[in-house]
């Protein structure tokens, strides 16, 4: 519904983001859908968290240029969009000639696991036995870590260390709200639904590369088949 109010013209932009919402839809949420057990450990985060961007900035590390888009909603007017988006556009261009392009050199917090080594080793005997026997087909083995964030850093100075320190191709940092923030930096992507209908899925589990060599291909497919 609120997406309903500012919809755009699908044209091109110099981005493949120029406006829209962005955010966080969380396992949880599934529960609103489907009848599912108790997790064994209760939701520590907002089952969802979706903000509206009216202006975005955009960068070509590549070809080295920037692009700063505004759209502006929420008016709806044609005089009065046109003249929020020059007023945002520039709002936000003083804001990145304002930024400081530091972040922290290091950051120390003592890290700790939700789950001994013996759980764990436990829970991957038992997945395996239950595959065995037929009960599931996949399984993926997590482990939370928690630790208490120095009260000198902020989140965005933690962002920006992890970009220095991990080079993922998709890296998020979403402010959600004063006590839930997301730093992200994943190596793989679920789903990219393009304008014209194309679908894409770039996981890292469970793929095998293909091969310009048809029978180096082929036996790559075998392999992933068995």
């Amino acid at each position: 519904e609120l997406l309903s109010r500012y919809r755009s013209i699908a044209t091109t932009g110099p981005a493949p983001f120029c406006g829209g919402a962005v955010g966080f839809f969380g396992y949880e949420l599934g529960r609103l859908l489907e009848d599912l057990p108790t997790p064994r450990q209760g939701a520590t985060s907002p089952a969802m968290v979706v903000g509206l961007y009216d202006v975005v900035a955009a960068f070509d590390h590549v070809d080295r240029r920037a692009w700063v888009i505004a759209t502006g909603f929420p008016e709806t007017d044609i005089d009065c969009r046109a003249a929020r988006a020059h007023q945002r556009a520039q709002w936000l261009i003083e804001q990145i000639k304002g930024a400081s392009p530091a972040a922290p050199n290091k950051i120390e917090a003592r890290w700790s696991a939700d789950r001994t080594c013996e759980d764990i080793e436990r829970a991957i005997e038992d997945t395996i036995e239950y595959i065995n026997a037929g009960d599931v087909f996949q399984a993926n083995m997590t482990q939370r870590y928690t630790a208490e964030k120095p009260a000198d850093v902020t989140a965005w100075d933690l962002f920006r260390r992890l970009r220095q320190t991990v080079s993922s191709p998709f890296g998020a940092y979403i402010a959600g709200t004063s006590e839930f923030q997301i730093l992200s930096a994943s190596p793989e992507r679920f789903l990219q639904v393009t304008r014209d209908g194309n679908v894409e899925t770039r996981p890292i589990k469970g793929t095998r590369p293909r091969h310009t060599d048809p029978a180096v291909d082929a036996a790559l497919a075998r392999e992933l088949k068995h």
